[in-house]
């Protein structure tokens, strides 16, 4: 009879797959606290939000909130003081309160909106479009150009994480079913060797 496998290296695949899966188990678990934590506990989303903000795809989310909600308010003939005033009082979006507070009160001071709008960390190509609504002076018509654009890139870039997602797991099923099958072969090799 032949030997299918070595028995050695079968329980040594076995340990680090138990370590592997393991690890992801408590990152999910993580995760999962996270974001429990996140859409819960009010204060903890306003301290996380300025670390969340380095993650493109975050920073691309909040932006085309932020670009619906101001695009709403300009087309309603508001000022722009008065539209981020309103923004920094919306509670119920706490991304576009955290940025209308902050532009707001860097208007109160006497900023300028364009040089506050470049430190803000919107997306890149919000800035671009926000300048050119600035100059051509109809912000309302160029930020629902930008938010049409940028949802359709939200979207690619979210087809392609959940491909990615798919991936991984379906790779992860096909490693749980060579584990099965390691395990089911281990008793021949044992038989073999007596």
């Amino acid at each position: 009879m032949m030997v299918y496998s070595n028995g050695e290296n079968s329980f040594l695949l076995l340990d680090l797959l138990e370590i592997l899966f393991t690890l992801l188990f408590i990152c999910m678990v993580v995760l999962l606290v996270l974001m429990f934590m996140y859409v819960k506990v009010p204060v903890f989303k306003e301290k996380i939000i300025p670390y969340l903000l380095k993650n493109k795809i975050y920073q691309l989310y909040v932006t085309i909130q932020f670009s619906i909600v101001l695009e709403s308010l300009l087309a309603s003939n508001l000022t722009s003081k008065d539209c981020f005033q309103i923004l920094s009082e919306m509670n119920y979006f706490k991304e576009v309160h955290y940025f209308g507070n902050r532009i707001y009160q860097e208007l109160l001071e006497g900023k300028r909106l364009e040089t506050i709008i470049n430190t803000i960390p919107f997306d890149k190509t919000f800035l671009v479009f926000f300048k050119i609504g600035m100059k051509s002076a109809d912000l309302v018509t160029i930020l629902k150009v930008y938010y049409e654009q940028a949802i359709k890139s939200f979207k690619t870039i979210v087809n392609k994480l959940i491909v990615t997602m798919q991936v991984f797991s379906y790779s992860c099923v096909g490693i749980l079913v060579l584990v099965v099958y390691q395990i089911m072969l281990l008793p021949l090799n044992m038989l073999n060797t007596i």
